[in-house]
């Protein structure tokens, strides 16, 4: 973020210069991106109802930055069935199709959208995330001897 100072003088009632210095941040207000990956496209492909891409937009629209979290308290309920145009028992039928397919995980109340699904965030986090995850399978599958 750039930093700005602004800098004011001006004569007191005295007759003394005075000059005020202040420094402030300039924070930029950017459009949502979201990053799909290509690679899972196939797991994509398993999904078989519109509502539940809808769902899984609207959660990763809402998702926190560089965690993919949403917290799924009543009034986000109620917004990601105004985004997606679904029910309650809808969006509670594509949320338990979405964890079955492991796009989506955490617990009720909560859903987490996998980091090699999409990301909303910094490519340097999603990446250790991936490594983390990586690391964890590959010492599941070769257990230490």
């Amino acid at each position: 973020m750039p930093r700005l100072k602004h800098v004011k003088e001006f004569v007191d009632a005295d007759g003394a210069v005075v000059r005020t210095e202040h420094e402030f941040f300039v924070k930029a207000k950017t459009a949502p991106f979201i990053s799909l990956s290509l690679p899972v496209s196939s797991l994509l492909h398993q999904l078989t109802s519109a509502k539940d891409f809808r769902v899984l937009f609207a959660l990763a629209e809402m998702a926190e930055f560089n965690t993919n979290t949403v917290l799924l308290v009543a009034s986000r309920r109620q917004q990601v069935m105004l985004m997606a145009d679904v029910t309650s028992s809808q969006l509670s039928l594509s949320l338990r199709r979405l964890r079955e397919l492991r796009i989506i995980s955490g617990a009720k109340g909560e859903a987490t959208i996998h980091a090699a699904v999409m990301w909303k965030g910094d490519t340097a986090t999603r990446n250790k995330l991936l490594e983390t995850e990586a690391k964890m399978v590959q010492s599941y599958i070769q257990p230490s001897e």
